[in-house]
């Protein structure tokens, strides 16, 4: 599962990510209580989090990953250049761009 902030970003993800992962959006810089548990139930694997690149959304990640690994998930914060947001890299670079940023897991 890879766990972004917003709409736009879900769709850039799909060119990169492995085939039968899934992308979903928070809808915001922030994890709720009932996303995480969710996550929990059933994301057993890992879950990536892809939030903006900007302080809010590096904190929020942080608090995210930490979030879920109290809940017993393989959390990670993914980190990435290029843009602030899978959206952007995607604006500025394409398809390419975005698969060397997000494919190398």
């Amino acid at each position: 599962m890879w766990l972004v902030e917003g709409i736009y970003d879900m769709l850039p993800l799909r060119w990169s990510i492995p085939e039968g992962d899934a992308v979903a959006s928070t809808l915001t810089a922030r994890l709720s209580g009932e996303q995480a548990e969710w996550l929990a139930r059933f994301c057993k694997k890992r879950v990536y989090v892809v939030y903006d690149m900007d302080s809010t959304g590096k904190k929020a990640a942080g608090f995210a990953v930490r979030a879920l690994q109290k809940l017993g998930v393989n959390a990670i914060r993914w980190d990435f250049i290029g843009g602030k947001d899978p959206g952007e890299v995607w604006d500025k670079g394409g398809v390419t761009a975005v698969r060397r940023q997000f494919s190398s897991h």
